[in-house]
């Protein structure tokens, strides 16, 4: 390997990414512990070294590994287009519990009211002879 001067690029702004860097060039970004690297296209890469992905606030992503965002509780496979939650705590099956619930009774509400209209339209026939 040749000697090489490293340059060293820096940002305080959380999410900021650099646009380009000169192969072998570094950039950090401590507002959100990002380290990145030139590669032989100019292009800024994330050098990832923790194998477990982090994104920004309210960004969901997955690594090829399938495990979704910094949690191993949500996993999805690309091939089967499968998502795999585990370890949800109560409060997350609580909220999923009542959104169930709620989908239910809407869902026999309609039921309901579809059961009434045909019983409503044989009598109508019924008394029509």
């Amino acid at each position: 390997m040749a000697n090489t001067t490293i340059k060293i690029k820096s940002s305080g702004t959380y999410g900021s990414i650099p646009t380009s860097l000169e192969p072998g060039e570094l950039a950090i970004n401590y507002a959100d512990g990002s380290l990145y690297y030139g590669n032989n296209t100019n292009k800024a890469v994330l050098l990832d070294i923790s194998g477990v992905v982090s994104g920004l606030d309210k960004e969901v992503q997955f690594n090829d590994s399938g495990t979704l965002g910094a949690s191993p509780g949500f996993t999805y496979n690309k091939a089967t287009q499968t998502l795999t939650i585990t370890n949800l705590d109560s409060t997350t099956i609580s909220n999923v519990s009542i959104r169930l619930n709620s989908s239910y009774t809407h869902a026999n509400s309609a039921y309901t009211q579809a059961n009434t209209a045909i019983d409503n339209a044989v009598a109508m026939a019924i008394a029509l002879g």
